[in-house]
């Protein structure tokens, strides 16, 4: 499983990529506030590894783009 957070110093987005039971792979992001218990949670399923890492990219550049910084990767 592959999973990165990114935060601000008020916000927090959390992606991971990981295969389910079915053999798809789930695209699972997690999204809120630090200092509050408001958030929200999100799952794609896709086809294959490559669109998961794809989908995985794109909200990594998303999270730049917003002046996020990577704080864990596992």
């Amino acid at each position: 499983m592959t999973e990165i957070r990114w935060e601000t110093k008020r916000r927090y987005y959390a992606a991971k990529v990981y295969r389910d039971l079915f053999g798809d792979w789930i695209v699972e992001s997690a999204w809120g506030g630090l200092h509050n218990k408001l958030g929200n949670r999100r799952q794609q399923v896709l086809q294959s590894y490559r669109e998961a890492v794809g989908v995985l990219l794109e909200i990594n550049r998303q999270r730049h783009a917003r002046h996020y910084g990577i704080v864990a990767s596992r």
